[in-house]
């Protein structure tokens, strides 16, 4: 008999990502989340606000499910539960807390890693329409060389320092991802993140003195795998690699921690992201589609 819990804390994040870390252990490519998402997710979530529960069989926690406002659901299975009634009950709590909104969106989207049959005819069943790819699963090894960075004249490209980088920082990723809620608060809440590591969160800085581009990775030390989240690029400092030359030392800097693979996503439509990537190695692994279903 499946049940659940609302999150309560830090311990819940830190069961939530051993469950993650253990199916990388047995799946490899099959997982379509890393541990660095839930600490990104939880210092710097994309809407709030945002639901988590907990799902156990007995006393063992066996997936959770991430109710994004306004109405997205990203959801994490141990491979032996995937079938059936758990998502099903997954779906019931993720409606009936769409529904209980004092203003209930007209659409919800439920992401789901590279669903088999069984999966799509479960959610189609349940008036979700055919699923659309929203994410690409890219993914390099670290054991071959990597290309040194090549910067323009004047540049230097280092890790961050600590809290003094803040506001240059937060700067460099309000200006990639324009308009951005990012802020000196949340990103200390970043730094704060238990898989944060300043010497892994690089940026690229311009002859004044202004950070130009950057590339955090997150490394799962249990699966040597570290994952690139987030990456960009100031507007004002585009099309002169340094995208790729600051995600190439965030990588050799992973290598030399034991990485011994990097993942990363990006947008279907992101054709510059889905570039860069591929021009640093990046091969696809998966995809992530979205069910949708009007209400």
């Amino acid at each position: 008999m499946y049940w659940w819990r609302p999150f309560s804390g830090s311990s819940d994040l830190e069961a939530m990502q051993a469950l993650v870390a253990a199916s990388w252990a047995v799946e490899k490519r099959r997982v379509g989340v890393h541990i660095g998402d839930l600490d990104w997710w939880t210092a710097h979530p994309r809407e709030e606000p945002h639901v988590v529960s907990l799902w156990h069989e007995g006393d063992e926690l066996v997936g959770w499910a991430w109710y994004s406002a306004p109405s997205e659901l990203d959801v994490h299975i141990d491979s032996g539960h995937r079938k059936g009634q758990l998502y099903e009950r997954i779906l019931d709590w993720f409606e009936r807390s769409v529904s209980e909104r004092p203003a209930p969106p007209k659409e919800l989207v439920a992401f789901v890693f590279e669903p088999d049959r069984a999966l799509t005819e479960l959610v189609e069943a349940r008036r979700y329409t055919a699923a659309r790819p929203y994410f690409v699963h890219n993914l390099r090894s670290l054991r071959e060389p990597l290309d040194r960075p090549q910067l323009p004249k004047g540049f230097v490209v280092r890790h961050v320092q600590g809290p003094e980088d803040i506001d240059r920082r937060v700067e460099v990723h309000r200006s990639a991802f324009a308009p951005s809620r990012m802020t000196p608060e949340r990103y200390l809440r970043v730094m704060a993140s238990a898989h944060y590591r300043a010497d892994l969160d690089w940026v690229t800085i311009a002859p004044d003195g202004t950070f130009a581009s950057f590339c955090n990775i997150w490394l799962d030390p249990t699966n040597h795998v570290g994952l690139l989240e987030p990456v960009g690029t100031a507007d004002g400092y585009r099309r002169m690699n340094l995208g790729r030359a600051v995600c190439l030392a965030a990588m050799s800097a992973a290598a030399r921690e034991g990485a011994e693979a990097a993942v990363v996503l990006s947008g279907v439509a992101n054709a510059a992201s889905l570039g860069l990537y591929r021009s640093l190695g990046f091969e696809e692994f998966g995809r992530t589609y979205g069910f949708t279903r009007t209400l």
